[in-house]
Parts: structure tokens; sequence; C-alpha cells
């Protein structure tokens, strides 16, 4: 086989490698995830979402306060979830990255920063 060849095999091989991964690593924040959480205090589904769907999730516990959620089942992808979850709480959501997610009031600026958020003052499940 040919130098010649052998550049041209290669070069087919890793287009073709890279044509696989690229839907991989475009839906990798968006995978449709199995969700089974019961209707429960709010606080307590948060932490099962973080759990089922592998994410970081952060709150202040004084806004979750003793809100109740619906259940949420089914296949879905993890914002579609949460925002199921969160429906007629007054509550929102920021995706900070592919694996954290912040929970605020709907009421918030928009040009609200995590930078105004304290470890202290959040809850990290």
């Amino acid at each position: 086989m040919s130098t010649d060849t052998s550049t041209r095999a290669l070069t087919k091989l890793i287009g073709g490698l890279l044509a696989l991964a690229a839907p991989l690593a475009v839906g990798a924040g968006t995978a449709v995830v199995h969700f089974d959480i019961q209707e429960q205090a709010l606080s307590t589904a948060l932490s099962e979402f973080a759990r089922q769907c592998d994410r970081q999730i952060f709150f202040a516990t004084e806004l979750v306060g003793d809100k109740r959620i619906a259940p949420v089942k089914g296949e879905f992808e993890p914002t579609r979830a949460l925002t199921m979850l969160l429906q007629g709480t007054g509550l929102t959501f920021k995706v900070i990255s592919n694996d954290m997610i912040l929970v605020r009031s709907a009421n918030s600026e928009p040009t609200t920063t995590t930078r105004n958020y304290t470890p202290a003052n959040y809850l990290q499940l």
C-alpha cells in the first residue's frame, strides 16, 4: 500500500469517526433522561431531579420554602423536566454549565449573575 493510499484511508477513517462523534457532542447537554419524581416537597424533588439526571443544582432554601410539586414521570430533556417541576412555584432556573443549574425567583432581574449568590445562602445537592 502506497503512502498516498494510506494517508487517504487514514483521512477517511478520521473523518468517519468525527462524523459519528459530532452528534454525541452536540446532544451531550440535551440528552433525554427517564424521570420518575413523585409528588413531594420541592426541595426533595430538586434533590431527586439532580440525582436522576446527574446534575448539580443550587437554590436558596428560603426560596423553595414549603412549596410542593406535582409528579414528573417520563422521558424528557433535563431542562424540560425542571421546567415541569417548577411550574406554578414562581421559580425559574438558569443553566450555568452542562452539569450545574441555579434555581431562582422568576421575578429576579435577568441581569443578575451567579456572582451575586454566595455558597452560604445556597444549598448544593
